[in-house]
């Protein structure tokens, strides 16, 4: 009846007011849908589908019944695996229960039987629901296969114009053509963005004027660029040459190097002599940026001292700066001279899939002020497991360190976004590396991806994480 009553309604509607109304009521059902990210929960319900977690080490289930567990399971999170196949998915579980050299080729029947599969049989989330779970269990080359189908599906999304620019979805296939190179596409597109602030339009034209080498405007995509510490930040870095110092081990010796440097910027250096040496690290350190897991746990100490040399501290949200300088004002007060604290933009807005690790967002911070020239020494993307000493409160072997990237991995660090990212900043000649840098560079996604299987995939199938548990 109520379709009737609004049929013989509409030729008394504007033609506007009925277009608004049929944006409204997508978006509102974009709202109301299962949401599109893939939470811990559900990858413990995958795990379940899959793995006997009464074994003291995790192995595969019945094949017969893990596989109906595990496509029992897509169908409650609304993930449409099934159309890759049963036999697909039963070499997925011959892959998850075999290392690297085991399963080399049921891995290459994986990746063929997905080549015969075009993208647009699956919205580009749900083949990132995919790919999250091909790294939950070390299947980095699959997964960057299922991503670059997701990428696909995204980029085919918006060149048939599938999706409203009013869904808040909409960003995020302007996000995939950008991370692509499609440029063409996305400038045709982007004023078409609706959803969301005029902060998030700006963070994709950031994204734009860094790949293509234009000058950017440091106010363009800053909530905060009008208060004093903002000024005060530019003003310090602006024209000056800059080492940024990663905290992978190395027996490089950098120090005379980096030192050398007009600033030197490090990650979560939070204590005096922690990671700095006279040979390979450098002694210097001018700025600190600092995660939020960095921060909550600095937060938690009886007294937040931080060392005397950092001029600035940069976190990466309000809260848990707020929660910092109230902190640090309780503290005794340094006798070095004022430390300036800032919060760094948000820049997930301008990328397909995930947010960006402590040092991709402290680059994207840095250009934003002109700086002269960026390297970037003893950063290689994960490929060196350790870190220096102290650097992740409560991790001290290398174990937990693959624990925790892989688990950053299923969460929000996706390693195909940070190589991506890398990659473009060092295309457009914004930053330069070391020789270990370089050659993570020269490597490729695929390649990349491959490294990060050999290096970290036996782990994740041979003693899953403690998010399967």
């Amino acid at each position: 009846m109520q379709k009737y009553l609004n049929f013989l309604s509409l030729p008394y509607k504007p033609v506007a007011l009925r277009e608004k109304g049929r944006m409204l009521r997508r978006t509102l059902k974009s709202w109301f849908r299962k949401s599109q990210k893939l939470r811990a929960s559900d990858m413990r319900q995958i795990c379940r589908s899959v793995l006997d977690q009464a074994s003291p080490v995790p192995t595969l289930k019945n094949p017969e019944l893990a596989l109906a567990g595990l496509l029992a399971t897509f169908r409650e999170m609304q993930i449409r695996g099934e159309v890759l196949g049963n036999a697909w998915w039963a070499d997925f579980l011959r892959a998850v229960a075999l290392n690297n050299e085991e399963g080399t080729e049921v891995q290459q029947r994986l990746q063929q039987g997905l080549a015969n599969h075009p993208p647009s049989i699956l919205q580009y989330w749900q083949w990132m629901h995919l790919t999250k779970i091909a790294m939950k269990f070390g299947l980095f080359h699959l997964a960057y296969l299922l991503r670059s189908k997701a990428r696909d599906a995204a980029i085919l999304a918006l060149k048939n114009q599938t999706c409203s620019p009013m869904n808040s979805s909409f960003r995020v296939l302007l996000a995939a053509a950008a991370e692509a190179g499609e440029w063409d596409l996305f400038k045709a597109n982007l004023n078409r963005l609706k959803f969301g602030s005029k902060y998030k339009k700006n963070a994709l034209v950031f994204l734009e004027h860094l790949a293509s080498n234009q000058p950017i405007d440091a106010r363009e995509n800053s909530r905060h660029s009008e208060n004093q510490a903002e000024s005060e930040f530019e003003g310090f870095v602006k024209n000056k040459t800059i080492a940024f110092v990663g905290p992978s081990k190395t027996s490089a010796k950098d120090a005379a190097e980096i030192d050398g440097y007009d600033l030197v910027v490090r990650c979560n250096y939070k204590e005096a002599g922690l990671g700095v040496d006279p040979e390979i690290k450098g002694l210097r350190c001018d700025i600190s940026y600092f995660n939020n897991t960095q921060t909550i746990a600095l937060c938690e100490r009886e007294t937040v001292q931080i060392p005397e040399v950092i001029k600035f501290a940069v976190f990466r949200n309000q809260p848990n700066w707020k929660v910092f300088r109230k902190k640090f004002q309780q503290s005794p007060s340094r006798s070095g001279g004022e430390l300036i604290t800032r919060v760094s933009p948000n820049y997930s807005p301008m990328l397909f899939e995930g947010i960006l690790n402590a040092i991709p967002n402290a680059l994207c911070d840095l250009l934003r002020f002109d700086v002269k020239i960026i390297k970037i020494f003893h950063a290689d993307l994960m490929l060196t497991v350790d870190r220096i000493a102290g650097y992740h409160p409560g991790v001290d072997n290398s174990a937990k360190h693959v624990e925790l990237f892989i688990k950053s991995c299923v969460g929000v660090h996706d390693p195909v976004t940070q190589y991506a990212f890398y990659k473009l900043m060092h295309r457009a000649k914004k930053i330069s590396g070391d020789r270990r840098f370089e050659s993570v560079m020269d490597l490729g996604e695929e390649s990349y991806m491959k490294e990060l299987q050999q290096i970290y995939g036996n782990f994740a199938r041979v003693a899953p994480f403690s998010i399967s548990r």
